[in-house]
């Protein structure tokens, strides 16, 4: 199974002393799709990247494909955050790690559901024959 979080590259030292640091990461998330057929959830994928330089308290964000709640979520985030001088750079990243955590639960559960209803169509004699098989061994 791959991991929801992928870290490319989580540190980059540069010059004498740490100066910077670089993450790059990707994150799977699981939305509803809207869709009246077919599949109710779609797994999807972000990119995250933050350089920030220690001295001049500078972050650099590149974001690909952000989910709209991800997006809006790091918005407030900075709107909370402006002229405050010792906003800590990881921030953002816990916003980011949990709008893309929220949902897999309901996704897990839909997924459980699904599984229940397949089992439930299975005759009784194979699912019992299953069962008997586990208790004899």
């Amino acid at each position: 199974m791959v991991s929801p979080v992928s870290v490319w590259q989580v540190l980059t030292i540069m010059g004498p002393g740490l100066t910077e640091v670089e993450f790059c990461y990707t994150i799977r998330y699981v939305v509803r799709n809207g869709r009246s057929t077919g599949p109710v959830w779609s797994v999807r994928r972000t990119a995250v990247y933050q350089q920030y330089q220690f001295q001049k308290r500078l972050s650099k964000w590149i974001l690909l494909q952000p989910s709209v709640d991800s997006q809006r979520r790091f918005s407030e985030v900075q709107a909370q955050g402006r002229g405050k001088k010792h906003e800590h750079p990881m921030r953002y990243h816990v916003v980011f790690l949990f709008s893309t955590a929220v949902l897999w639960r309901d996704y897990i559960m839909h997924l459980r559901r699904d599984l229940e209803e397949l089992v439930m169509c299975l005759p009784q004699s194979l699912v019992a024959g299953k069962a008997d098989e586990k208790g004899s061994e």
